[in-house]
């Protein structure tokens, strides 16, 4: 698997819509910069760029094991930097052991 995200196509969501686990970060601001969070793997490899669609409150998971639903941006990376993935919900998940 690698550094591939661990998700999947969201079974019973809209189509577009897809869910990922991870850990939400609010890094400093960087060249590729775009989204206010990224979704990182437990190594601390950066998956995504997140923004938040609607009520979503990203900062309050900062640090956590999440899932989050969302949709993928149809767009090319920014300078090398990660895929944007607007965040439609986001849920906890106990860590990994």
């Amino acid at each position: 698997m690698g550094n591939q995200p661990r998700g999947s196509a969201g079974p019973a969501g809209p189509a577009g819509q897809a869910q990922f686990e991870g850990i939400i970060d609010k890094p400093q601001l960087t060249l590729h910069q775009f989204g206010t969070h990224t979704l990182t793997d437990d190594r601390g490899q950066t998956l995504f760029a997140l923004r938040s669609a609607g009520p979503v409150d990203l900062d309050r998971f900062v640090g956590k094991r999440v899932r989050i639903s969302g949709e993928v941006v149809p767009q090319a990376p920014i300078a090398g930097g990660p895929v944007l993935m607007q965040v439609n919900d986001v849920k906890e998940v106990a860590p990994m052991p």
